[in-house]
């Protein structure tokens, strides 16, 4: 008898958004709330994640859409300068969305 093994095997990216952080951007310089996402992706055999060979975090620049790798020295800074889409949502109900804006530090690195 003569059976045909049919091997797939490739990758999948996730994205998951971590949050928000006020900075100032590199390139247009204007001080925003910044989207911070997350990329990890996987390897996977017969449709199934089996291992992570890569994991990633972003800023990306409301104003120009520029998007900043963040670098590993600050990611532990950056996570605790984070907002959650509830704190946000939060802060903009009770009009307190200019006082955000006017926290935060400079973080990031260019892609």
């Amino acid at each position: 008898m003569l059976y045909m093994w049919l091997f797939l095997a490739g990758s999948k990216g996730y994205q998951e958004r971590l949050g928000y952080v006020v900075t100032t951007c590199p390139d247009c310089g204007v001080r925003d709330l910044f989207t911070v996402e997350q990329e990890r992706k996987k390897f996977t055999i017969y449709m199934v994640p089996t291992f992570q060979y890569s994991k990633k975090q972003y800023m990306v620049c409301p104003n120009c859409r520029e998007v900043f790798e963040v670098a590993e020295e600050i990611k532990a800074e950056l996570h605790s300068k984070l907002i959650s889409q509830e704190q946000l949502s939060e802060a903009i109900k009770k009009g307190r969305l200019d006082k955000l804006l006017q926290k935060g530090s400079r973080i990031g690195k260019r892609k």
